[in-house]
């Protein structure tokens, strides 16, 4: 299957990929909303969305910022521990992990429950 092609079937992912295949990326620690404002604050960080059933979403660099505004209302805090859909406005959320590549910019995964 031609990886532009291909959609996620399953969260928490376990690889990262794009247009060209998979990524050689590390999953780290699961991050809330202050962490990635302050990720924002330090320098860029490439935003990625995964949702079932579809493609991972790449957030172009020079758009984080406006995504970022939109749905950080909807990003599960750090410590969070019992979840609640009717919680959130449209009763989905999203559950933020940071992820490392051999290049320097961080990759902030957001992964959709609903």
């Amino acid at each position: 299957m031609r990886p532009s092609l291909r959609v996620v079937t399953r969260i928490p992912l376990r690889e990262l990929w794009d247009e060209r295949g998979t990524l050689q990326a590390v999953r780290g620690e699961r991050i809330g909303p202050s962490e990635i404002t302050e990720m924002a604050r330090r320098g860029p960080f490439q935003l990625v969305i995964a949702a079932i059933p579809a493609p991972l979403q790449w957030v172009p660099i020079q758009e984080r910022f406006v995504v970022w505004k939109k749905v950080k209302t909807h990003v599960l805090p750090r410590a969070a521990t019992r979840v609640r859909l009717e919680d959130y406005d449209g009763e989905y959320f999203y559950i933020a992990s940071l992820w490392t590549t051999a290049d320097s910019t961080p990759i902030v995964l957001l992964e959709m429950h609903h």
